[in-house]
């Protein structure tokens, strides 16, 4: 991934936030928070194509809370984990001066940089 050109030694890909899903979580527990995880990517790839749809344009913030309040209202703690963690990974990428495209994103790979703990 490409990082700012005034700071050279900066990492491209900085490590993402940990992940808390331990190993040893039932199958089903394991698919809410890969549902979390894929929902937020999609998430980040919807706001990205209206952010380019409307070039000059300011979204709507009323939206992208409503849709974001919508999918945390889901019941499973662990959907929110894995929803919040991708969110706090590209949140950190970006900051970082990553240019990440959600679309095209392994969010897996970036996820399982960092130990669980």
């Amino acid at each position: 991934m490409p990082h700012s050109q005034d700071r050279p030694g900066r990492p491209s890909y900085p490590s993402p936030p940990p992940c808390t899903l331990a190993l040893g979580k039932s199958p089903d527990q394991e698919d809410h928070y890969r549902s979390g995880v894929a929902l937020a990517r999609d998430f980040l790839h919807e706001v990205q194509c209206d952010l380019r749809e409307h070039a000059g344009k300011a979204l709507s913030l009323a939206w992208m809370q409503a849709r974001f309040e919508a999918l945390l209202a889901w019941d499973s703690p662990l959907f929110r984990a894995g929803f919040l963690q991708t969110l706090m990974a590209y949140l950190l990428l970006t900051l970082e001066g990553c240019e990440v495209n959600p679309a095209s994103w392994d969010v897996d790979a970036c996820l399982a940089q960092s130990p669980p703990h």
